[in-house]
């Protein structure tokens, strides 16, 4: 429901892979049980923070998530972007007066990348063969905050909810190499 928190979790030790966060995106669908329409800014709205960990430690911790993408989006992002693909995975609009609806008793699913977030911002693909297991935790927003109508947390749900990730597999040649121009041994750099 809205203001509960969800987490996903990606498994270690698949051996020879790698996730590709620039092509991976968090899938999920807002029902409206509330009697009236719901309007949100975009899809982002409904995050209130996003974590990622890794075996229980904070890599990142992004407060007010979805304020934080609208901004970026506001500064970064042309109105091509807004209005033709971001309007369809995320429900964004070039003109600030423009909301998303949901209708009253239906749903709306969403496809966003986890922009901002520090793996979303590397240029290298994340070794997933190691023991640790990376966890991508959301907070979502309450109604109130996430929504403009008079649905309540417990009349908004979000299911399902699922990452959408894309994962590089090398033959077992391939990584040998890999593993042999790196020693065994990743550094993963991200701003």
């Amino acid at each position: 429901n809205a203001g509960q928190t969800a987490r996903i979790d990606l498994a270690g030790n698949q051996m020879a892979t790698y996730l590709d966060m620039q092509d991976s995106y968090l899938k999920f669908t807002l029902n409206n049980g509330d009697g009236a329409v719901v309007l949100l800014e975009s899809a982002y709205a409904l995050i209130d923070r996003l974590e990622i960990l890794c075996d229980g430690a904070t890599v990142s911790s992004i407060a007010n998530y979805g304020a934080c993408v609208h901004s970026y989006l506001d500064s970064e992002v042309g109105a091509d972007w807004k209005d033709g693909f971001g309007r369809g995975l995320a429900g964004t609009h070039y003109t600030a007066d423009e909301l998303t609806p949901v209708a009253n008793g239906g749903s709306r699913t969403f496809c966003i990348p986890l922009v901002l977030t520090p793996l979303f911002q590397a240029n290298k693909y994340i070794p997933m063969m190691g023991r640790s297991t990376l966890s991508i935790r959301i907070t979502w927003a309450s109604a109130a905050k996430g929504t403009v109508g008079s649905a309540t947390d417990a009349e908004l749900t979000i299911n399902p909810c699922e990452f959408i990730g894309s994962f590089v597999r090398l033959s077992a040649e391939a990584n040998a190499m890999v593993m042999a121009n790196t020693q065994g041994r990743f550094e993963i750099i991200t701003s």
